[in-house]
């Protein structure tokens, strides 16, 4: 293998972590959704199913849009940890899976500088 084949192999095991992590929020959010009987968390889905097809087809803008679409769902999670102190498991799991998320679209972008 080049060392052509081994970047190319670092992008997708990044992007393969990111849509993973990326359907692995939506359930957790599903989860929160029907554990508190608040429907409109069910909100906070609409953007994770909107930037998915952009992270699936390696489109780089996706990927700067979802960094800072992230961030959201980190202060969500931050804020939810102190305020809700029934729903604590749920806020933690979005905190860990957004964070596991941001970091591996940093790594999904580093890896495709260097491309």
């Amino acid at each position: 293998m080049n060392d052509h084949d081994n970047r190319i192999g670092a992008e997708n095991s990044w992007r393969r972590s990111l849509a993973f992590g990326i359907v692995l929020l939506i359930a957790v959010l599903s989860g929160w959704a029907i554990s508190s009987g608040s429907w409109l968390i069910l909100l906070w889905i609409v953007p994770l199913l909107v930037i998915l097809p952009g992270i699936l087809r390696a489109h780089l803008y996706t990927y700067r849009c979802a960094s800072l679409v992230l961030i959201a769902y980190m202060l969500l999670g931050w804020v939810e940890i102190f305020v809700m102190n029934d729903q604590r498991f749920w806020a933690v799991s979005v905190l860990l899976i957004s964070s596991m998320i941001f970091f591996a679209v940093l790594g999904y972008v580093r890896a495709r500088r260097q491309h």
